[in-house]
């Protein structure tokens, strides 16, 4: 196995991609007794983290708490359903969630250092789906393609009155 006490104090990128991972940050008994243990081994100064291209559906409450200086992750190309386990990234500048099914966009309003989102070909059909995005002053770019809501004028729409500095700034998100 790898040792990752040793790596863990000089370890800054670190990809994972291609590895069949299914679930992140997540540890329970299952019903056959066995420990199911995916909550990966911190690594404090670890700033970007590719997790690309695996099975992941699940990402557990605590999936990227041992990295606080994360700047970078891809979770694109895996089959995640829901945002979560980003609580504590107070750091992250891009995030990928491209290529998942992503319906509603949650968990990511406190992450004030985003700047490049990516949720490109999900399932996010709704406008209203996009609210919570509205929290994130640092987002200057946000790529919605291949989601049914990206044909959807967002200019004229009502979901988000009372929103107006997130509507100035989905304008100049796109060239």
């Amino acid at each position: 196995g790898i040792d990752w006490v040793s790596l863990s104090g000089h370890l800054t990128v670190l990809h994972l991609s291609n590895n069949r991972l299914s679930s992140l940050g997540i540890k329970s008994v299952g019903v056959d007794g066995q420990l199911t243990d995916t909550v990966p081994p911190p690594i404090p100064l670890l700033i970007e983290l590719d997790l690309s291209h695996n099975y992941i559906q699940i990402l557990g409450d605590c999936a990227f708490s041992g990295y606080p200086k994360l700047r970078h992750l891809n979770l694109s190309y895996n089959k995640i359903r829901r945002i979560n386990g980003l609580e504590s990234s107070f750091n992250l500048e891009t995030l990928s969630f491209a290529n998942n099914d992503i319906r509603i966009v949650g968990g990511l309003g406190q992450l004030d250092s985003l700047q490049d989102l990516d949720l490109s070909h999900n399932n996010i059909s709704k406008i209203v789906s996009l609210r919570p995005l509205s929290m994130n002053t640092g987002l200057r770019r946000l790529s919605l393609v291949g989601n049914p809501v990206s044909g959807y004028n967002v200019g004229n729409s009502t979901a988000f009155s009372g929103t107006q500095s997130y509507m100035d700034r989905y304008a100049t998100l796109r060239p």
